[in-house]
């Protein structure tokens, strides 16, 4: 455990607005000199900073309304960072895709025990990884079962944003 901190008598303890700050400050004077890693990440780190502030505006809200916006944007923060590390880590877009083409075959399987292709993990896998990577479910196998074409359509309308989310994360860590 670290050590508590004594603040000096006019010091006052650092805010998350001011690391925030401290780190955007950062990221543009890296820019300014061209180190575009060090930049990449001073903005994760800003980003980071920024969802902490989210929390404290969220327990501080006067109203049920700032506490739902903060909890929003809070949420769409965390979620960026955990889906492609807040546009730097094309990586993490790849992993969040096979943990939703895995999550999605299993929810088939739940939702339709004949399964696909003759049934099986690999026929179930087959129906999410095509479902991923289309916007309407057609082809390889006629489904009948509505709740599996729903699912088919909201797996595909996540992979297109996923497939958008890596290309914008590849070209923008090549970039850097």
């Amino acid at each position: 455990m670290a050590p508590e901190r004594k603040y000096e008598r006019d010091e006052q303890p650092t805010t998350y607005g001011q690391l925030e700050n401290t780190y955007l400050k950062a990221k543009n004077g890296a820019n300014e000199i061209g180190d575009a890693k060090a930049a990449a990440e001073f903005f994760r780190k800003e980003m980071l900073f920024r969802r902490y502030q989210y929390v404290t505006k969220f327990r501080q809200g006067d109203s049920l309304r700032e506490r739902a916006v903060a909890a929003g944007q809070w949420t769409a923060n965390a979620l960026l960072d955990i889906t492609s590390g807040y546009g730097e880590r094309p990586s993490r877009v790849v992993a969040f895709s096979v943990g939703v083409v895995l999550v999605f075959a299993g929810l088939f399987a739940i939702v339709w025990p004949t399964g696909p292709y003759g049934g099986g993990v690999v026929g179930y896998l087959l129906l999410s990884l095509e479902s991923f990577v289309t916007l309407v479910l057609g082809g390889g196998v006629t489904v009948e079962e509505p709740r599996v074409r729903l699912l088919a359509q909201v797996e595909g309308f996540i992979g297109a944003f996923l497939i958008a989310l890596f290309v914008f994360t590849l070209t923008r860590s090549i970039h850097r």
